[in-house]
């Protein structure tokens, strides 16, 4: 009892020295702020990437990702793909990442909810996410092209990531030393109650969720949900892979998708 005393003095004492001095704070030496473009603004930025000849691209949670260059942010975006976006909660476009060889092949990578039926109706909980990736456009680097769109999670509904509440739904993508790409994603359940299922019923209907993910915030346990998991995929097919440690021999399979699961957010 006496070392855990000890312990939440010692984070209360850290609290609070933050707190007073958080106004007073300086970079460290060898750290500079740079304003990458000066009097634009940005709705939302959540994630940004750079491309090798040096323009910055910046993905907004509504679903729309600009170009900026040369200290200017583009007016056409990169992207827009809001009317697909369910962009409620902490929900919405929240993982974006360029290929390791974009310079090459020019790929760009996108992690999302939806809204699967256009209605824009945002208090909805029957969500899933999705993971998609383009191509730059071969006559306009600053575009992606719309036509080069090729999902490689959650091309329908049952096949995306259960976001079953306003958080806890799909993350960040990163790319390994490797190539594989990792994609992570909460349990998709309750924030404000226990939730063992049975609590969005609207989530779980024929051709939405399989009813076996019915289970909450169990799913991050579950291997027969992509949700509360980190996956590790190849970027070009959406598969699991041989290395991975639950791999099953079917690379299809959700559970060889799998690189580490049991996590809530």
């Amino acid at each position: 009892m006496r070392s855990r005393l000890y312990l939440l003095s010692l984070v209360l004492s850290l609290v609070l020295t933050t707190a007073a001095t958080a106004q007073t704070a300086s970079l460290p030496s060898g750290f500079y702020l740079e304003e990458v473009a000066p009097g634009a603004t940005f709705n939302l930025p959540v994630a940004l990437e750079f491309t090798p000849d040096g323009r910055t691209l910046i993905a907004e949670k509504g679903g729309r990702v600009y170009v900026v260059e040369g200290g200017t942010k583009l007016s056409t975006p990169f992207i827009d793909i809001s009317a697909e976006v369910m962009s409620q909660g902490d929900r919405g476009l929240l993982g974006f990442a360029l290929d390791p060889d974009y310079e090459n092949n020019g790929y760009a990578y996108l992690l999302y909810t939806i809204d699967r039926d256009g209605s824009g109706d945002y208090s909805r909980l029957d969500v899933v996410g999705r993971l998609t990736r383009y191509t730059v456009d071969s006559t306009n680097r600053n575009l992606l092209d719309p036509a080069t769109r090729h999902v490689l999670i959650g091309e329908t509904y049952a096949e995306g990531i259960p976001a079953c509440f306003y958080s806890h739904a799909v993350g960040t993508i990163r790319f390994g030393h490797d190539g594989s790409l990792f994609v992570s994603a909460g349990d998709g359940a309750s924030y404000t109650q226990t939730d063992p299922g049975g609590l969005t019923d609207a989530c779980f209907v024929d051709g939405l969720d399989p009813v076996a993910n019915d289970i909450g915030s169990f799913r991050s346990q579950f291997d027969g949900s992509l949700s509360g998991k980190v996956l590790r995929i190849d970027p070009e097919t959406g598969h699991g892979l041989e290395s991975n440690p639950y791999f099953t021999g079917d690379e299809t399979e959700i559970r060889s998708k799998v690189w580490a699961k049991g996590l809530r957010n």
